[in-house]
């Protein structure tokens, strides 16, 4: 079940990349980093680290939304 719930959250975070992506203000930001979304911070592959550590700390909804993932992947 967990899975499921976890599929579910990676396709809103995803939504929330793509609508947040094509807004004026993060042009370009957001480009090329679906993948880096779909990790959890301990498996992130080396490449998505120094873009990943940027944005997490950005004020992005995308980034929020990863913040949400993320707790609700640890309870």
């Amino acid at each position: 079940r967990s899975i499921h719930i976890m599929k579910h959250m990676n396709m809103a975070l995803d939504d929330v990349r793509k609508t947040e992506s094509r807004m004026a203000d993060s042009k370009g930001i957001l480009k090329k980093t679906r993948y880096t979304w779909l990790y959890s911070s301990e498996n992130l592959p080396h490449k998505y680290r120094e873009k990943y550590e940027i944005l997490k700390e950005s004020d992005l909804k995308t980034a929020r939304t990863y913040a949400i993932k993320e707790n609700l992947r640890n309870l």
